[in-house]
């Protein structure tokens, strides 16, 4: 999945429809056919029950906004596009069901965990070696959006701004959350955790993203408070407003949120609103079923508007909105806030491990960070979701542990009953 995410080359939606099946595009088709390939063939020969799994939990909701996807191909203003994305999204679900389904323990989920960030840290690792391949390329402004400040992004492969930004606040987030950990364990390996949150809070500035860092400082602020360091919170906070109101700082950091640009452009949302405008008038022509999920902001918004070679409208909500109109939105809402209330809930639960509630402390985090992001780019319904899969994830495992725990409980009075009797 990590690989099949890789982007050689930004097409066009122009030059997609003429050539869906292009060279550079079996980098990512490739690897799919193999993931696809290897679970029918376990399912086949029974190695593989990956069925049992995926149609149970959380993992419904999301069955059933690919279904609602697959089948606004019919009326897709890109047919082959909402088709294939469909499908491609509800394998990655697969893949998530089967990792899950072999997670007998939480040192198990925890291999899986640390896996999927290690592979964002790496990602991003070499998106700052480009600087010293492909320096211009590699830090340079965004074009034809009035921002003059270089911004940090990937050459080989392309890795935009904004996921770069997006990576960096995760893994700083990550970074925090161990430095302070929930229950106030001791923490370990302090020293690489602290090289980490450098290392993040780096990329997040240099990608000069905004809305991950919103995410980040809200996110950091609820780790904090879980982690019941609410002092060093105060303090922080404290020494942070009194630093941007009595020091030259705070008109630095205004030029630095704002980068350069002017009141126009920062009202538009480096113009998002203007494409989120138009995206309700082409949803106000096809109120009832959309335009096809995953076709709607690359074909019948983007491309209209002059920029086919932007892939979506950058909002997940509008995607789906403007692709299925409200019935997509049902599941996806659905997901979201289940992921929500079950990771708070079991939170609070004794009966989990110091460990588990720990991971779920740092889901939390990310969550918030993917949901603030959610509103300004494709995070949630996108392949390949590797930072919201993982959260989803672990939500799912913590239902099933709570499941399983409550049958062991149900078991045991069961056999006191019967002993006594």
């Amino acid at each position: 999945m990590f690989i099949s995410d890789f982007v050689w080359s930004a097409r066009t939606a122009q030059a997609t429809q003429a050539d869906p099946l292009a060279p550079s595009t079996w980098a990512r088709i490739g690897p799919e056919l193999v993931i696809g390939f290897v679970l029918l063939l376990g399912m086949a020969r029974k190695q593989i029950d990956w069925p049992k799994s995926v149609f149970q939990g959380l993992f419904n909701a999301i069955g059933v906004f690919c279904l609602i996807g697959f089948i606004s191909t019919f009326w897709s203003v890109y047919k082959p596009f909402s088709a294939y994305k469909s499908i491609e999204f509800f394998e990655d679900a697969i893949v998530l069901a089967v990792v899950i389904m072999n997670c007998v323990d939480v040192e198990d989920f925890e291999v899986f965990w640390n896996f999927a960030w290690i592979i964002t840290g790496v990602n991003l690792f070499w998106v700052w070696c480009n600087l010293l391949f492909w320096p211009s390329e590699a830090l340079q402004p965004v074009p034809d959006t009035g921002d003059p400040v270089p911004r940090l992004q990937g050459v080989v492969p392309v890795v935009g701004y904004n996921a770069v930004g997006v990576a960096g606040a995760i893994i700083a987030l990550v970074a925090l959350a161990r430095l302070f950990p929930y229950g106030k364990r001791k923490v370990e390996n302090g020293a690489w955790y602290i090289g980490i949150f450098i290392f993040g809070c780096a990329s997040l500035f240099m990608s000069q993203t905004r809305s991950a860092m919103l995410g980040f400082g809200l996110a950091a602020i609820l780790i904090l408070l879980i982690a019941g360091r609410f002092y060093l919170l105060v303090g922080t906070a404290a020494a942070g407003i009194a630093s941007l109101l009595l020091t030259p700082l705070g008109p630095l950091a205004w030029d630095f949120v704002s980068r350069s640009q002017s009141a126009e452009e920062l009202e538009s949302l480096s113009g998002r609103t203007d494409w989120w405008a138009y995206g309700y008038i082409v949803w106000k022509q096809h109120p009832y079923t959309g335009v096809g999920m995953y076709a709607a902001g690359k074909f019948a918004v983007m491309q209209e508007i002059g920029k086919g070679d932007t892939a979506t409208m950058h909002s997940d909500w509008l995607e789906i909105f403007v692709g299925t109109s409200v019935w997509g939105l049902f599941p996806v809402i659905f997901l979201v806030l289940a992921c929500w209330w079950l990771l708070g809930h079991y939170l609070t639960k004794r009966e989990f491990s110091l460990a588990e509630r720990q991971l779920a402390m740092e889901a939390i985090g990310i969550l918030l960070i993917l949901t603030v992001r959610s509103f300004f780019n494709v995070e949630l319904v996108w392949h390949s979701p590797s930072n919201f899969f993982p959260v989803v994830g672990c939500a799912e495992y913590l239902r099933r542990r709570w499941r399983s725990m409550q049958m062991e409980r149900e078991s045991a009075i069961a056999g006191f009953s019967s002993v006594a009797a």
